[in-house]
């Protein structure tokens, strides 16, 4: 599961403070922990831009910016598995010394800003983590944390074209045509605002 490399410029805004410790979540064996930037340590950044760019570069033999200067503005999420002999339940500690073991997805997020709806980008999964239904997992992460910080905002995401139909099942809907960013067919989607539960 992959998602656009480049999103919009349009100004995506700062992210909250964050403290940089790991949520507590776990999904399918996997542990996700969100990172403010100035949060993620020199390992966890290496990660998230290996992981990237060995997807959406490397993979999809897309030659672009992927260091785009976006990423201080953003919060991101790392889905990490528990190294050999560990519990999946540790997450990521902010040091990285911890027994999570490597990358297997990562996005970021993009608060809303100036009545610009939040956005969620760089959508990665490791190829031997497709399937499992990892990436359905960090989009409803992504989609919960936009709704505790900001309650009920709309999200957007510049979604590959073949992907359409899983943004669909996320609530997801196509806000316009088709388009090409470097080369490969995108699709600009929306979810609506949605009131978080009581």
């Amino acid at each position: 599961m992959s998602q656009s490399p480049p999103e919009p410029a349009a100004n995506p805004g700062t992210a909250a403070p964050d403290s940089g410790r790991a949520t507590g979540s776990e999904t399918a064996g996997t542990a996700l922990a969100w990172r403010a930037f100035d949060a993620l340590t020199v390992h966890e950044l290496h990660a998230i831009l290996k992981l990237r760019v060995d997807v959406f570069v490397v993979e999809q033999a897309c030659p672009y910016a992927e260091i785009d200067g976006a990423d201080p503005d953003a919060e991101h999420l790392l889905a990490t598995a528990p190294s050999a002999g560990q519990p999946a339940t540790a997450a990521p500690s902010p040091d990285h010394t911890g027994p999570a073991g490597p990358l297997l997805a990562t996005l970021r997020v993009f608060p809303p800003s100036g009545g610009a709806p939040a956005r969620i980008g760089r959508v990665a999964v490791a190829p031997a983590a497709r399937g499992t239904g990892l990436g359905a997992a960090v989009m409803r992460a992504a989609l919960e944390r936009i709704a505790e910080r900001h309650g009920a905002a709309a999200v957007e995401v510049s979604a590959q074209a073949h992907l359409e139909r899983f943004y669909q099942r996320l609530g997801f809907a196509r806000i316009g045509p088709d388009h090409t960013i470097d080369g490969i067919p995108h699709v600009d989607m929306r979810r609506p605002a949605v009131t978080p539960s009581a």
